[in-house]
């Protein structure tokens, strides 16, 4: 299910740069590592990579929360599901990442859910044993008070 949420930041397609400077559309998942992006204002970066050339912002907020672009120059790394704000990058590929790298963020997220989720029950639980505890107490000082009489 977050595999799917994750996808929806990924673009369908990617403008390839060819050898003669002009670009053309091609389904993200085809974008091949060392292959050379042409980023306009707007868009959303759809692999992971480097930036080749050119300068600009790009908001990371989906990623990371943080509501301020981040500065792009050239040799910078950029993030897929992230937008482009207001420069043309042209960003080459890089070899260890893709479209299929929303699944290695759904680990990072997940892990801390579940713990947040044990630690939730492991709360409760040391909630329900001391109120059963006190619970318990207050019937033996009665029982025993009552004994005493």
């Amino acid at each position: 299910m977050c595999c799917l949420l994750l996808q929806g930041l990924l673009p369908p397609k990617a403008r390839l740069l060819l050898a003669d400077g002009q670009w053309r559309q091609v389904p993200s998942e085809n974008v091949a590592p060392g292959d050379l992006l042409v980023l306009f204002p707007g868009d959303r970066i759809p692999v992971d990579g480097i930036v080749v050339s050119g300068c600009s912002s790009v908001d990371e907020s989906a990623l990371t929360g943080e509501p301020m672009p981040v500065s792009k120059l050239e040799e910078a790394s950029v993030t897929a599901g992230t937008v482009n704000c207001d420069g043309k990058l042209t960003v080459s590929r890089s070899s260890l990442t893709g479209p299929a790298d929303p699944e290695l963020c759904i680990c990072s997220v997940q892990l801390p859910q579940k713990e947040l989720q044990v630690l939730w029950y492991g709360k409760r639980l040391v909630l329900v044993v001391l109120i059963r505890l006190l619970t318990t107490l207050a019937q033996l000082y009665y029982l025993v008070g009552w004994l005493k009489m």
